[in-house]
């Protein structure tokens, strides 16, 4: 028999108050939020998405001497929740740093690939990391096996049944690796990925469909070679979904000398790319369907249809509900200081959808320089981080997010991120449920130190709002409103069923009571 209100009433125990905690996500684009700070230099951060709608910071720390690897989390508001300026991960003897891979290990804790010198010569390694901070697969990791003479770039990406692939350039080779969960090898040996007559340098790694993931690498013929895109699928026995040629992203024409561009996933086991090419320097996009098929083009399509500026550093990203891909880039008129920022929108069948020339997010106008570009979804809305350089390290960062129409969502256009006027990089953004979590280096203490804030989808910095259980009135509070609510829909469903039993019986009221603010 369910009990009424006035007859659960006795048995409710009130819960005691639960301590309030104060988010790190600063609101003054002034004084961002510090994620390591520290003796030296900290550089090339990453960040993926944590349990909760927090994330991971990886990063290069040369605290003591030697570029180490070093991890740290934070929960959704910004509270960093291992050790002040992070974990070590790898102490190693590196006096320089190459790129390496994070991503998340779809279970709650992260992945991290890396050149590693603690066991003689140079491996590539690669270690999960739990939710607290416990390396799973052992202090030292596990270490690739390598067939050419030399390996580098290491890469990870999840695959879509949660198999963690690991990937590597192995001399003129794209080497992968899969395992479990558990750190086991999943094949006897690594795949290796070639072309003939070029190398094959590998670029990023993301979520296929099935059990697969998508690789992008870099096709080159020496030096002065053309550089073109290719891209496979690769599923959990090893083989290639997409031919043993691989899919041309582009065929005619030349990346720019050392871009190794990234791309996204579509949710729908293909993938949306973004580059620029040389002579001219232009920007493209191309999608590529679960089965390899090029959908826009051999060439893919341009994010304009002049060449009047130079349009470079695209950074895309894409709407799986939509279906609509967002490129941003840096203009810039040639033999000019004059630079700005723009951004372009595609269908699913490749039409640009804000005009010949994109939407301008910053005018072309006369700066030291404009850098950086990352493209990312805040609450569903395509936005757009970069650099305005003023003079020689003296930047602002910046963020802009635009409307379906390609119009400014923010009063103004750009928002302030960070406003040092310092030496801005490597900037990283990810989307994090209702907002997006950006992290980069500065020199506001005259190092590389790294910094961090949250993006809000009103144009604001700081923590997202939390979510109060209980709060049935929206108003931040449990009070009698909310008690109000829950008691006249007792014994219905709806959002005073707190514990999602199908019911509003006494074990809500006990979760409502357990909350009450007064």
């Amino acid at each position: 028999m369910r009990l009424s209100p006035l007859q659960a009433l006795p048995f409710v125990v009130a819960l005691s108050a639960v301590p309030t905690v104060i988010a790190d996500w600063s609101d003054d684009p002034v004084s961002n939020t510090p994620v390591a700070i520290a003796a030296n230099d900290q550089v090339q951060p990453k960040v993926v998405e944590g349990p909760d709608g927090g994330t991971y910071v990886s990063w290069f720390d040369n605290r003591v001497g030697g570029h180490d690897v070093y991890l740290q989390r934070f929960d959704a508001a910004g509270n960093a929740l291992w050790t002040e300026n992070g974990i070590l991960i790898a102490d190693l003897a590196n006096s320089s740093t190459q790129d390496y891979g994070l991503c998340s290990d779809g279970v709650g804790g992260c992945v991290v690939a890396f050149l590693d010198t603690r066991l003689g010569g140079v491996k590539v390694t690669a270690t999960r990391v739990d939710e607290n901070g416990d390396q799973v697969w052992g202090d030292s990791g596990v270490q690739m096996a390598g067939a050419g003479a030399s390996q580098s770039s290491p890469r990870v990406g999840l695959a879509a049944d949660g198999g963690i692939v690991v990937g590597w350039s192995d001399s003129s080779a794209t080497a992968l690796h899969r395992f479990d969960l558990n750190g086991i090898a999943a094949w006897p040996a690594p795949v290796f990925l070639t072309v003939s007559g070029a190398g094959l340098t590998l670029a990023d790694i993301q979520p296929g469909d099935g059990t697969s993931v998508i690789v992008s690498m870099v096709r080159a013929t020496g030096f002065a070679g053309a550089k073109t895109l290719r891209a496979q699928k690769v599923d959990a026995n090893g083989s290639l979904l997409w031919g043993l040629g691989h899919v041309m992203v582009f065929s005619s024409g030349s990346l720019q000398f050392g871009n190794f561009p990234t791309f996204v996933s579509d949710g729908a086991g293909g993938a949306v790319f973004a580059w620029y090419t040389t002579g001219p320097l232009q920007s493209w996009a191309q999608r590529v369907n679960a089965s390899g098929a090029i959908l826009w083009g051999t060439n893919g399509v341009s994010v304009t249809t002049t060449t009047t500026k130079e349009r470079t550093n695209p950074s895309v990203a894409f709407d799986p509900i939509t279906q609509r891909t967002y490129v941003g880039w840096i203009d810039h008129t040639p033999a000019s200081s004059l630079y700005g920022v723009a951004a372009q929108a595609f269908d699913v069948a490749g039409s640009r959808l804000w005009g010949a020339n994109g939407a301008t997010i910053l005018a072309t106008q006369t700066n030291f320089g404009t850098r950086e570009m990352e493209a990312v979804l805040l609450d569903g809305k395509p936005t757009f981080l970069y650099v305005r350089d003023l003079a020689f390290n003296s930047g602002t960062l910046f963020a802009a997010r635009l409307n379906d129409n390609g119009s400014p969502a923010w009063r103004g256009t750009s928002i302030t991120l960070g406003a040092q006027a310092v030496g801005y990089s490597r900037v990283e953004a990810r989307s994090a449920g209702d907002h997006v979590v950006a992290i980069w280096q500065d020199t506001r203490n005259r190092g590389e130190d790294l910094f961090g804030d949250a993006i809000l989808p009103d144009g604001s910095l700081g923590a997202p709002p939390t979510v109060v259980t209980g709060d049935l009135t929206g108003d931040g509070s449990v009070t009698a409103a909310d008690l109000a609510i829950l008691l006249g829909a007792w014994g219905g469903t709806g959002a005073a069923d707190l514990n999602g039993d199908g019911s509003v019986d006494a074990l809500d009221l006990a979760i409502l009571l357990g909350a009450w603010t007064g």
